[in-house]
C-alpha cells in the first residue's frame, strides 16, 4: 500500500446508512469498482474512528485505463460512510474563496495561524456546515459553497483510493449522476 491515496468526498451527504451500499451498486454498475479477488487493508491504517461502514472493491478496467501509473495489481476502493473529516494532510491548502478565487494563506503569528480550521471545528462539532469570511474580499459564504480541494472537510461519506490520473473523471460522473458538492483530497499520509 502507498503512504498517498486520494478522497472524494460529498460535502451535503445525509447520515442515511444506506448510501454507501447505493454508491457501492453505482460503482460497480458504471465499471469503476468490481468485487475484490483479496481482503485489503483499509486505506487510512492510523485511523480508529467508530461507527464508520466501509465497503471495499477493486478498481476495474475502466479507472485503471486512467491511472498515470502502472498498477502494483488491484487497486483497493473504499466507500466510507459515518461522519468523519478529511484533509490532503502534507497537500494541505487553504479553500478557495467562491467570489474571488483566492486562497488566503494562514496568518502567522495570528491567534489561529488558519481561521479555517476553527470553522472546520464548528463543522465536525454540530455538522452543519458553518459560514466563512474570506480574509481577502470580505465575501461570506456557507463553507461548502468554497473550493474544498486539497483542504479539509467533513461528510459522511467519501471514497477512497490511489487512483491518480482517474479522479477527476470519477468525480465529474459522481456530481452528474448524484448532484452535491463534491471535494477532492490528494491525501499524503
Amino acid at each position: 500500500m502507498s503512504d498517498s491515496c486520494i478522497d472524494l468526498v460529498q460535502l451535503d451527504a445525509t447520515d442515511d446508512p444506506d448510501q454507501a451500499q447505493h454508491l457501492q451498486r453505482w460503482l460497480r454498475e458504471r465499471a469503476w469498482t468490481r468485487a475484490a479477488e483479496a481482503e485489503f487493508k483499509a486505506p487510512h491504517p492510523t485511523t480508529s474512528e467508530s461507527g464508520l461502514l466501509r465497503l471495499t472493491d477493486a478498481l476495474a478496467p475502466k479507472g485503471m485505463q486512467l491511472l498515470r501509473n502502472e498498477p502494483r495489481g488491484e487497486i483497493a476502493v473504499t466507500i466510507t460512510s459515518g461522519w468523519r473529516a478529511y484533509t490532503a494532510t502534507a497537500n494541505y491548502e487553504p479553500p478557495a474563496c467562491p467570489a474571488c478565487g483566492e486562497r488566503a494563506e494562514p496568518i502567522i503569528g495570528a491567534e489561529s495561524a488558519d481561521p479555517f480550521i476553527e470553522v472546520v471545528g464548528s463543522w465536525w462539532e454540530t455538522r452543519v456546515a458553518p459560514e466563512h469570511t474570506c480574509p481577502l474580499c470580505d465575501h461570506r459564504a456557507v463553507i461548502t459553497d468554497w473550493n474544498l480541494d486539497n483542504a479539509v472537510a467533513c461528510s459522511s461519506l467519501a471514497i477512497t483510493a490511489e487512483m491518480y490520473g482517474a479522479e477527476n473523471d470519477l468525480r465529474q460522473e459522481l456530481e452528474g449522476e448524484f448532484g452535491g458538492q463534491w471535494a477532492t483530497m490528494h491525501e499524503h499520509i
